[in-house]
């Protein structure tokens, strides 16, 4: 029987209901057969101290044939469920619980009960979890708003995706910038989002000494005192009787500023506490509302120190300025145009196309008509919009660690959302930050330059990088990125290795392995192959499973590669990408030609001749068509 198993420290909390609206008015449940007169505690359930342990309560369903609920003191709401439920209570006091069991026509729950504690359990808040947070058993420890001066966050607020966990946590290599890999949003110093000098002077001392009690100093010096639960497994923390600091700007933007908080990060000096914004309240979509505190002992003796840098190998300039000729062009990335990095040159995130970015900084669309040019003979630059002509121009000096200085600036032009703009930093630099090098073509052919983004006190917290793609050299062949893809019926996909694509009439292959019993939709993509050849087309060779080719299949068959008006299938219609439709639902179901018909007919949602244990692999023919 699983047992659940919660650590709660509140001295006292008033019991709370499972949800708004599920306790009815009128207890005579009728067809249930059972009403709130039998859910007394002795018959129907008990709430009794271990006999080893008078702190750890043990809650019991003695009615096993329903379904028990509980209301409990602890994080957040409270509530567990379950037969058997133990709960740590570290502190005396007096805590009040309600049974609750689920019946044909709905919920019946006890009269509350109360349990008397007379005695304190050091071991329910002993741990480096406790000990950080709030000093550990009899102590206390004071956490102040991060100003963004003090080595760890870049301010007092961050913004991650409602999605993030405390997994998706990472840092910096000798740095204590904590983050959400891939699900950070936003970390705006603490003037870009209206953190004022009041915010920063809050205080909250946590203490372990007779009880959880918590002590807040707010924006206007006033000073309130409460209870709070701490939940180290669950990573969960709640305020009674106060609300835990936070930004006056967010006011009225989340359901509480006291219950439901999720801990991201914890440790002797950095504590990161979160509460969800709501979207009916703030008229925008939920996030995570995550504030950065440090504790006073910290920030008090804080010593200023040389930020670590991004790091380039020696050599770097060979990789990336080495070209046939002087001038290189490069081409704003249409698909990740941008991410922030951290002080150490570390990407926050790893968008890989517009729909991976949260909607308020959703790049705009004809992103590739910006081309930063550089010349190294005579080291001019260019800032070009193609189609209205050079932004900027002037010299441009670089360094060895890669900092690119213009001495005209490179303009602004606004790439995302409302606000997010391709531009040098307030020195007029932009700094390399990462690149790809391809060995085949001995040179890179993406580079992220970033922009610095500095608090009001002129200290770099993060850089605003760019992602830039090597236009060909004249006389080099262009590449295209193939790649095979899987779908199952459920939606959940695969794709090949890359295959580049350079040449007309050339004939490749992509290859998925592993293994897959439920192919649902299968399709071969050339990326962004008709930007350059709008009448090119593909035609499907062979398809081999495990290495030998799919028997009594036609792949000559016209409908693997052209629409019904006899042009090349491209994705989702957007005349970019070349694609080859092997299989899908929408065209086998429909058409008897179809050599995969008879899987799809009926709502049939497994092409199971394409199903693989080793590989599964496609090949294809180029026509540019020229």
């Amino acid at each position: 029987m699983k047992i659940n198993k919660y650590i709660h420290t509140l001295v006292a909390a008033a019991a709370l209901f499972f949800a708004a609206g599920c306790s009815p008015d009128d207890y005579s449940m009728g067809s249930a057969g059972i009403s709130q007169a039998d859910l007394q505690e002795g018959i129907a359930f008990s709430v009794a101290p271990d006999d080893a342990n008078a702190n750890l309560i043990c809650l019991k369903n003695l009615k096993p044939q329903y379904n028990a609920f509980w209301s409990h003191p602890g994080v957040g709401t409270g509530h567990s469920k379950g037969n058997d439920v133990k709960l740590q209570i570290a502190f005396p006091g007096t805590y009040r619980f309600v049974y609750g069991i689920d019946t044909p026509v709905g919920m019946i729950y006890s009269d509350t009960v109360s349990l008397n504690i007379s005695s304190f359990c050091a071991d329910f808040v002993s741990g480096d979890e406790w000990t950080w947070l709030a000093g550990g058993a009899g102590g206390s420890k004071t956490w102040v708003p991060d100003n963004g001066k003090v080595g760890m966050k870049q301010g007092f607020y961050s913004c991650f995706a409602p999605q993030a966990t405390y997994s998706d946590m990472t840092h910096d290599e000798g740095l204590n910038n904590w983050y959400a890999k891939n699900y950070t949003w936003w970390e705006p110093s603490n003037s870009d989002v209206g953190i004022t000098d009041a915010d920063l002077m809050q205080e909250m001392t946590l203490s372990l000494s007779g009880g959880a009690y918590i002590k807040v100093k707010y924006q206007d010096g006033t000073e309130k005192t409460g209870t709070f639960a701490f939940d180290p497994d669950n990573h969960g923390i709640s305020a009674v009787g106060l609300e835990f600091p936070h930004g006056a700007w967010a006011d009225g933007k989340s359901k509480s500023f006291s219950s439901g908080f999720y801990v991201f990060h914890l440790d002797n000096n950095q504590l990161m506490i979160a509460n969800l914004r709501d979207k009916a309240l703030s008229g925008e979509d939920p996030c995570w509302y995550v504030w950065n505190f440090v504790s006073k002992e910290y920030r008090d003796n804080y010593e200023v120190s040389v930020p670590q840098e991004p790091q380039i190998y020696d050599g770097w300039q060979d990789s990336v300025m080495v070209r046939k000729k002087t001038e290189i062009t490069w081409v704003l990335n249409e698909d990740t145009p941008f991410d922030y990095f951290t002080v150490g040159g570390v990407r926050k995130n790893s968008y890989s196309k517009p729909g991976d970015y949260p909607s308020f900084i959703s790049p705009l669309s004809g992103l590739s008509r910006y081309q930063l040019i550089l010349d190294s003979d005579g080291n001019t630059y260019k800032m070009k919009d193609t189609q209205i002509g050079v932004i900027a121009s002037g010299k441009y000096t670089v360094t060895s660690k890669g900092v690119y200085t213009f001495d005209n600036g490179l303009g602004s032009v606004l790439i995302g959302g409302e606000w997010v703009k391709l531009e040098a930093d307030g020195d007029s630099q932009l700094r390399l930050l990462d690149f790809d090098y391809d060995e085949t073509l001995s040179k890179a052919t993406d580079i992220w330059l970033g922009a610095k983004q500095n608090n009001i006190d002129g200290s770099l917290y993060q850089y605003l990088g760019y992602h830039f793609t090597a236009a060909a050299d004249a006389g080099e062949k262009p590449s295209y990125a193939a790649t095979l893809i899987y779908q199952t019926s459920t939606w959940s996909s695969e794709v090949s290795e890359v295959v580049k694509v350079q040449d007309d009439g050339g004939v490749y292959t992509c290859t998925l392995s592993g293994a897959q019993n439920n192919i649902y939709c299968l399709y071969l993509d050339v990326a962004k192959l008709m930007v350059d050849h709008p009448n090119a087309t593909l035609d499907l060779v062979d398809v081999k499973v495990d290495g030998t080719t799919v028997p009594g299949v036609d792949f000559s068959w016209s409908g693997f590669t052209k629409n019904d008006d006899g042009t090349q299938q491209t994705a989702d219609g957007n005349g970019i990408d070349a694609r080859i439709y092997i299989c899908n639902p929408w065209n086998a179901s429909g058409n008897s030609a179809n050599p995969f018909h008879e899987y799809f007919k009926n709502d049939g949602t497994n092409c199971t001749p394409l199903n693989y244990t080793n590989s599964l692999s496609a090949t294809f023919k180029v026509h540019f068509n020229d």
